[in-house]
């Protein structure tokens, strides 16, 4: 009932002593790939999927590479229990239709009724021939496509990732840009971002040209020095050097009807002493249990390989990474999924664990794309298990009660202690077990509905995930 207490950070600790918090990566399942090429039109084969409920079943929206005059030609499976999946017979074509990429998301009839799904497309070109944009489609069944009459929107580069803001009542799109930062030939400093930009390169010099959308929207003909000897191309036209910056970031906008996206803003980018080639290429994003989790993509264009971190916040703007290890890495050896790995958001529930479709390659970004093998895999997490908490004490902030009792995602034994907005005591339990769902038996804390507790924890021998009500 109502959200539950994640334990990502301490927003809702307000002391502790000697506690552990613990990131927790996905699983893979044995047996990957579970979903490979079938048809000529899937090129490489799928490298990319996002999932969601749809009328009593599951729909997995895939990307491709390569084989139709789009880039990246998307597919479209189902699934009565999310594990097994049936093909639609065809390419989805009227959503790609020239596009270099598609991304789709549902919206059940919310901003045209009767249609399921929106499909924002990006095009290298525009009403500009070398301005970029995005379109938006709309569909009933995902499978045929219909244009509308938003206007075209120049923001977004070609990695992008859509939701509904149920906190803000707005579209939300989270996208990759260029940043190109360096000193010009005139000695000044520089730095925008871009969906896209063309450059060359002469002895000493990189010029580049194109439409910056931030800090301001303006066309770019810059020149800047280039005096490094030691470079190298990173397979997507970025290059790596050390006296300019070329790297993908990640941006914000929101939209309350796709026509007019306002608070346009970079919100994450490598930091100044980040190893070279180190970058984001781009993240998916859900909200849930009053907190935005993020998939984000790290990319190191020295080495080519992209793989899955988890980045949280409060309020969809500021995020937090945990650069302590990856959510899902690359394989290794000859694993079909060594190269690149993108692990979506979307995922689904079975038995008190998460299942998340995630895309990969064999080979890294640095290698020429057509080489590539892609294919789909499952991975697992624990429900709400991104992160736990172990080996000491904490008092929670103060929650306001909205169920009989507490429940518990937790393995061990755990010590409970609980008091009214006085600090008075209420009641102490001690359970145990490995369940993502544990109630303490006799609980009631109905005469405390709608009021404040504070929870005493003994974890010190427990892996708390969260804690939550029951009716």
């Amino acid at each position: 009932m109502g959200n539950r207490i994640l334990f990502l950070d301490d927003k809702n600790i307000e002391r502790s002593e000697n506690l552990t918090r613990t990131f927790h990566p996905f699983e893979k399942e044995i047996g990957n790939p579970v979903f490979v090429k079938k048809y000529d039109w899937e090129g490489i084969g799928p490298y990319g999927s996002a999932v969601f409920e749809q009328d009593g079943r599951y729909v997995m929206f895939y990307v491709t590479y390569g084989g139709k005059k789009s880039d990246y030609p998307s597919g479209i499976a189902f699934s009565s229990d999310g594990i097994n999946w049936e093909r639609g017979d065809e390419w989805t074509g009227s959503i790609d239709d020239d596009a270099q990429c598609t991304g789709i998301m549902p919206d059940n009839g919310r901003l045209w009724k009767g249609y399921n799904y929106i499909g924002a497309s990006f095009y290298r070109r525009s009403k500009r021939p070398d301005v970029p944009c995005m379109k938006f489609k709309r569909s009933v069944d995902g499978i045929h496509w219909e244009d509308t009459d938003i206007p075209e929107w120049t923001g977004p580069s070609d990695v992008f990732y859509m939701l509904w803001d149920d906190v803000r009542k707005k579209y939300v799109m989270y996208y990759k840009l260029w940043k190109l930062s360096g000193i010009t030939t005139d000695g000044e400093a520089f730095c925008a971002y871009f969906p896209g930009f063309d450059y060359k390169e002469s002895e000493g010099v990189f010029h580049a040209y194109g439409y910056s959308v931030l800090p301001e929207r303006k066309d770019i003909d810059v020149y800047l020095k280039n005096e490094d000897t030691e470079k190298s191309q990173d397979g997507g036209g970025g290059l790596v050097c050390k006296s300019i910056t070329m790297i993908r970031v990640v941006a914000r906008a929101e939209s309350a009807d796709l026509r007019e996206w306002t608070d346009e803003r970079v919100i994450i980018e490598p930091a100044a002493d980040a190893p070279l080639g180190d970058q984001t290429y781009g993240m998916s994003v859900k909200y849930e249990n009053g907190i935005y989790i993020a998939h984000l993509s790290h990319f190191n264009a020295v080495d080519g390989h992209i793989q899955q971190q988890l980045a949280w916040s409060h309020d969809g703007i500021d995020f937090n990474i945990n650069n302590d290890g990856y959510l899902l890495s690359c394989g290794k050896g000859d694993d079909w999924d060594r190269g690149m790995v993108s692990l979506s958001v979307d995922s689904i529930e079975k038995d008190g664990r998460i299942c998340a479709y995630y895309g990969a390659t064999d080979l890294d970004h640095t290698v020429c794309d057509v080489d590539y093998k892609g294919g789909v895999g499952r991975a697992w997490l624990r429900r709400e298990g991104y992160a736990s908490i172990s080996g000491g004490t904490l008092v929670t902030k103060p929650i306001r009660v909205t169920g009989k009792s507490l429940s518990f995602n937790m393995k061990g034994k755990l010590k409970i202690s609980v008091t009214d907005e006085n600090n008075n005591k209420i009641c102490e339990y001690a359970v145990s077990g490995d369940n993502d769902r544990i109630t303490p038996e006799g609980m009631d804390l109905s005469e405390y509905m709608g009021k404040e507790i504070r929870l005493e924890l003994n974890v010190e021998n427990c892996e708390l995930y969260s804690v939550g009500f029951t009716a």
